[in-house]
């Protein structure tokens, strides 16, 4: 078996690997809102190297190929993470019941948006999480 067959066969596990980051990495930023009610930002960069941590336990790949999974993954938990606290936020503040958070989703989302009203709440979001990609990179090239 060539290089690049194990290769594609390791992919599989990067992309589980990268998913599972995905969903567990913004639990602390929201953990963060519900309990102290206000948004720790250097927990943004805790998805990144959840990423890297199922990545080691699942035994994908590592390499340039599992860096540019665990960036896009990354964006896209630092974007839902944000919209999570936003929304985490809006219940605490308001006491909104559990059933009326889809409204509050949209509301965030705004009528016709991607992002919410302000997108300046995905600065320190964003940087954090480049943070965190760039301690899962060097620690995903020292495992090399």
């Amino acid at each position: 078996m060539n290089t690049e067959e194990k290769n594609s066969k390791l992919l599989p596990a990067t992309l589980l690997a990268a998913l599972i980051g995905l969903l567990l990495g913004s639990i602390p930023a929201v953990a963060g809102v519900l309990i102290a009610n206000m948004i720790f930002y250097p927990l943004f960069a805790a998805a990144p190297l959840i990423m890297l941590l199922f990545n080691s336990l699942l035994g994908g790949e590592r390499g340039a190929r599992a860096l540019i999974v665990f960036i896009v993954f990354s964006l896209l938990s630092a974007y839902l993470g944000a919209v999570a606290c936003q929304v985490a936020f809006y219940v605490i503040r308001d006491s909104i019941s559990v059933f009326r958070i889809p409204v509050i989703i949209t509301m965030v989302f705004g009528i016709s948006g991607v992002l919410p009203a302000s997108a300046s709440a995905y600065v320190y979001p964003l940087v954090f999480t480049a943070l965190g990609v760039a301690v899962a990179a060097e620690l995903n090239k020292n495992q090399c």
